[in-house]
């Protein structure tokens, strides 16, 4: 029987020494992930050495969007968490215990190799095991990351909000409601935040992992 593919995500928080209170940030955060993504998590987000995070997911098509609520929702905090994240796709033998981190497996070492590895420039990186998806594929989403590492760095606060809530599947007019926000406000932040750049990139991705 062949294994099954799933994602691995491993981040940690950019310069934490210089934040007051971002553990209290990702417990908050990732406890609202939890939430929303509970059909998706076999395992709770897994924090370590004070600013890492890993976590597990059942469905590699829905990795970047994950990645992207948890980096958007943390930049848009009253005090922003800018964070690194390694997204990871392989097969593994059998899921971790009662801790991602304890995960064994060419993924789990992927995907924290790939942090440890990023430049400055970079916010979100990609990498797949062997046999998975072709190389030619592999760099170019490795490169398509760089890119969307470039939009991500300059995102603003209210962008970052009003995207995180585009992440989430709500409508313009809603997301003025919940922010409090005039509809057309809204529209402008998404148009200077590149929302319609980023979701062609998303959906891009999401139909490629369909299948796995």
């Amino acid at each position: 029987m062949d294994k099954k593919i799933y994602p691995v995500i491993t981040g940690d928080v950019v310069n934490s020494a210089e934040i007051e209170g971002y553990g209290d940030s990702l417990e908050e955060v990732f406890s609202q992930f939890g939430k929303d993504y509970k059909d998706e998590l076999p395992l709770e987000v897994d924090r370590y050495s004070g600013d890492q995070f890993q976590f597990l997911m059942e469905s590699p098509r829905l990795a970047l969007r994950a990645s992207l609520y948890i980096y958007t929702k943390l930049v848009s905090l009253q005090v922003p968490v800018p964070v690194r994240i390694s997204i990871a796709i392989g097969k593994i033998d059998d899921l971790p215990g009662n801790r991602v981190s304890t995960g064994e497996g060419e993924v789990f070492r992927l995907s924290g190799s790939n942090l440890v590895e990023m430049k400055k420039y970079q916010r979100i990186t990609f990498g797949a095991t062997n046999g998975v998806i072709g190389q030619d594929l592999d760099s170019l989403f490795r490169g398509a990351m760089d890119l969307l590492s470039a939009l991500l760095i300059g995102l603003s606060q209210a962008q970052a909000d009003v995207i995180w809530y585009k992440l989430k599947g709500y409508t313009q007019n809603e997301i003025a409601g919940k922010t409090d926000r005039k509809q057309q406000s809204v529209s402008d932040i998404l148009i200077a935040g590149q929302w319609r750049n980023i979701q062609d990139f998303l959906e891009r991705f999401e139909a490629i992992f369909e299948k796995y």
